[in-house]
């Protein structure tokens, strides 16, 4: 069955459902439209703001905010920019950089109205100020502001020219921000619903009159049409990244994305009381237990290595548990947690650190801890990864006795080879013309398993009379697979990396060409378990993890270089109403007035 064409929009939509998104954790010292261009994603974050309403208190709200919404603060490319949407915009921003004043980053006060706090340049340039004029931080709101509103109408029209429209579960995750954020300003402090504040009451206490429920539904729609875009834009980068792009990133950062597996093992210093009663360990201790960890270092295996710890635990009282820690695919990160020391953290980095070496590390206080290096990180994982699904009918089982004779002709010289049958090749001309590549890598069969083979024809023959999705592949799996650790739940196994199957299995699954959607059939005979024929279904080959880390973080990078770009060649606010700003200023600094006289602010 012919697959249907999907346009671009609508793949690069699929591939933003199923990838993953990693929380930035940079701090704020970052390019004003980069960090504007974070700020205009989702607005989850709006769960926040709620939150931080409930402990200033509302007040009335009998305005109905019309003027407001009909009020420009400016136009962009000639479409006009409420002062609701202006002071969204704006004061979303202050809730932001307050945070990070929060956290010492930067000197905005939460005391004073910000028209009244020198800026002082502490986030960059504020392009465009007049002349002589000394910044505030409401200039740099108001600057950063505009860049944002600058670089999401332009995301906007940008994906309407690429074809890319909010489908209905993009609306439908609107809808269920909405909902979550109604609960959250209805939630008392122990979470239960004892308000019933409107969501369009709330908007205009934090945003001002002009806010409802309808202009920041408006607002979210053309937020999420931008991410959509920028998402795209991404994954276009991500898809032009070479190997020698790749690689060169991982080498040149390879703190940032290698995987470590470590063993490592603790020898607590015993310890003594001193005249007043209080137990320590003592330098006399605290040698020991190197000594001890000295020797478990030498240890020549990871076998070797955790048979000599559980035999030090066995042989000390004070070790209390012969637990050997394995930390498997940790990063550099995880490991700086367990030892911050830099020698200890350059034997983790460094080149010269193979599998099998070791590293003690005397803590001075409470013992000393001896590491074992299972796998080193300049070592870079380049197995294929691959998900698969398979079908397995078994050859038929013979008694021990039967078995073991057969054994034994095979094993003699001069043994007569079992007698083999040919049988047609795979006649696909009834089932039209096909989009994927069915395969019979099997040649001749032996008579005994001629009854196994023609199952497995037989189940391949239901399979293309169906509709070749992968769901009617696992379907016939549970149905007919005869391998019990797969046919409850389609056959699927996912994750498999080289050498884990059985190599008839592989070598099928990782020729070259191969493509998801492709079936075969394949043999394997051996006396164990999985002896039989496997009917495959190949889902899909995928990047090792390492290299996913580092397209998506170049790819990040393409794309933050790029919203200036955007943010430059987009339309600029013109038609500016000063009055507009200034109102939307006034309200913030009531909004400061109230934060700063509410102890119970979650500020």
């Amino acid at each position: 069955m012919a697959k249907t064409e999907k346009s671009s929009a609508e793949l690069y939509r699929e591939q933003r459902k199923k990838r993953i998104a990693k929380a930035n954790k940079k701090n704020a010292r970052k390019s004003i439209t980069s960090q504007s261009a974070k700020i205009a994603g989702r607005v989850i974050s709006i769960i926040i703001a709620a939150a931080i309403i409930i402990g200033l208190g509302f007040v009335g709200v009998n305005q109905s905010g019309i003027i407001e919404r009909a009020k420009a603060a400016f136009t962009i490319g000639g479409v006009k920019v409420s002062q609701a949407e202006y002071g969204y915009y704006y004061i979303r921003n202050f809730e932001q950089y307050y945070q990070y004043a929060q956290y010492g980053y930067i000197s905005m006060s939460a005391t004073q109205p910000l028209s009244q706090q020198p800026y002082g340049g502490e986030m960059g340039e504020i392009e465009g100020l007049e002349e002589g004029k000394e910044a505030t931080w409401a200039d740099f709101m108001d600057y950063v502001t505009r860049r944002q509103l600058v670089y999401n109408k332009a995301c906007c029209a940008l994906a309407k020219e690429a074809g890319i429209e909010l489908s209905d579960a993009d609306l439908a995750e609107i809808d269920s921000e909405i909902e979550e954020m109604e609960e959250s300003i209805n939630q008392n402090s122990s979470g239960e619903q004892s308000t019933h504040y409107s969501v369009s009451a709330y908007l205009k206490q934090q945003y001002g009159k002009g806010m409802n429920e309808k202009v920041l539904r408006t607002i979210m729609r053309d937020q999420h049409l931008a991410s959509e875009y920028a998402e795209m834009k991404t994954q276009e980068f991500s898809d032009a990244l070479t190997d020698k792009e790749i690689n060169k990133e991982y080498k040149e950062n390879i703190t940032s994305y290698g995987k470590i597996s470590v063993a490592y093992f603790n020898v607590p210093a015993e310890k003594k009381a001193d005249a007043d009663g209080n137990e320590a360990a003592t330098e006399e201790t605290l040698k020991a237990a190197e000594a001890l960890a000295n020797k478990l270092a030498k240890a020549g295996s990871r076998a070797e290595f955790e048979a000599l710890c559980r035999q030090a635990a066995r042989d000390n009282e004070s070790i209390t548990s012969s637990d050997v820690t394995n930390s498997t695919d940790a990063s550099y990160s995880d490991l700086q947690s367990v030892c911050s020391e830099s020698k200890f953290l350059e034997w983790v980095s460094g080149t010269g650190t193979k599998t099998g070496s070791t590293y003690v590390y005397n803590d001075g206080t409470d013992g000393s801890t001896v590491f074992f290096m299972v796998e080193p990180i300049h070592k870079a994982p380049d197995a294929v990864v691959y998900d698969s699904r398979h079908i397995l009918i078994k050859f038929p089982e013979k008694a021990d006795a039967e078995a073991e004779d057969d054994k034994e002709v095979e094993d003699s010289e001069d043994a007569a080879p079992a007698e083999e049958i040919s049988v047609d090749p795979l006649d696909l001309s009834a089932y039209g013309e096909l989009d994927f590549a069915v395969e019979d890598t099997v040649g001749p069969k032996k008579a005994a398993n001629m009854e196994a083979y023609a199952s497995i024809r037989k189940v391949l023959d239901e399979y293309l009379k169906g509709d070749h999705s992968e769901d009617a592949f696992a379907a016939l799996a549970e149905k007919y697979s005869e391998d019990t650790g797969s046919n409850t739940n389609g056959g699927l196994y996912e994750n498999v990396e080289i050498g884990n199957f059985v190599a008839p299995y592989e070598d099928w699954c990782l020729a070259d060409g191969r493509k998801a959607g492709d079936v075969g059939i394949v043999e394997y005979d051996n006396s164990e378990n999985y002896s039989g024929y496997h009917l495959i279904y190949f889902v899909g080959q995928k990047n090792t993890s390492w290299k996913d880390d580092v397209k998506e973080a170049l790819a990040s990078a393409k794309y933050n270089d790029e919203t200036e770009n955007i943010a430059k060649e987009g339309a600029q606010p013109e038609n500016v109403n000063p009055k507009v700003i200034a109102a939307v200023d006034a309200f913030t600094d009531k909004l400061i007035k109230r934060i700063s006289s509410n102890s119970s602010s979650s500020y």
